[in-house]
């Protein structure tokens, strides 16, 4: 079982306009027709690096999700008491803020062709959200048409909104995210049934203010 690890190291920045590092298209939403990356960064972890990203989409709608590679899906729910915390942590009123929201994640399982990324690659880029988190603060927002995404060697994590209304603003924890993706790790990627993917999703959908994110596979 990964256990994430506080780091004080100070992330390394680097400004988009300075980069030439492409995003993975392949871990768009499917409604991700032309993707233009806004923002990118390298955040050092332990002398790991991990790419993060903003990448704009046009195209999107409500129902995309991440790639589902597969039909077939085991969810379980994030450990409940760490996700019940206060909206201390929220700079914008709810529902815009969405810290605390009670979350399910489905795994995937394996397909022939579809690959599941190395759970020690998912374990550093999930420290790397502690170190962003201690830079950045300890939220993040997401406008609609836009996915955060952060990759590391194998694995790739994205947060997408799925409202389609021009301009909507997502506020979410660093550290709730964290929690997460680190338990989707665990349960998908690790022991004997490895998954393709892990996607998670508020249990309640907020009218207009629906989002997911997912674990997977960057391409080769």
């Amino acid at each position: 079982m990964h256990t994430s690890t506080l780091f004080t190291a100070v992330a390394l920045l680097c400004i988009a306009v300075n980069c030439s590092v492409a995003f993975d298209s392949t871990t768009l939403p499917s409604g991700c027709t032309s993707g233009q990356e806004l923002m990118s960064k390298t955040v050092n972890v332990d002398g790991h690096e991990v790419l993060y990203q903003t990448i704009a989409c046009s195209g999107q709608s409500a129902d995309d999700t991440a790639g589902d590679p597969s039909s077939q899906r085991r969810g379980f729910a994030p450990d409940s008491v760490r996700f019940k915390r206060t909206t201390g942590e929220c700079t914008t009123p709810a529902p815009e803020c969405q810290c605390g929201a009670p979350v399910v994640c489905n795994c995937s399982f394996v397909t022939p062709g579809i690959q599941t990324p190395i759970p020690v690659d998912c374990g550093v880029l999930i420290d790397s959200l502690t170190v962003v988190a201690e830079v950045e603060g300890s939220t993040f927002f997401v406008e609609t048409f836009t996915v955060m995404q952060l990759s590391y060697q194998t694995c790739v994590l994205t947060f997408t909104p799925l409202d389609t209304r021009v301009g909507i603003l997502l506020e979410y924890c660093w550290n709730e995210l964290a929690v997460g993706a680190g338990e989707a790790t665990v349960k998908c990627f690790e022991g004997g049934s490895p998954s393709a993917q892990a996607l998670c999703t508020p249990t309640v959908q907020t009218e207009g203010f629906n989002w997911e994110y997912s674990l997977l596979r960057s391409a080769p």
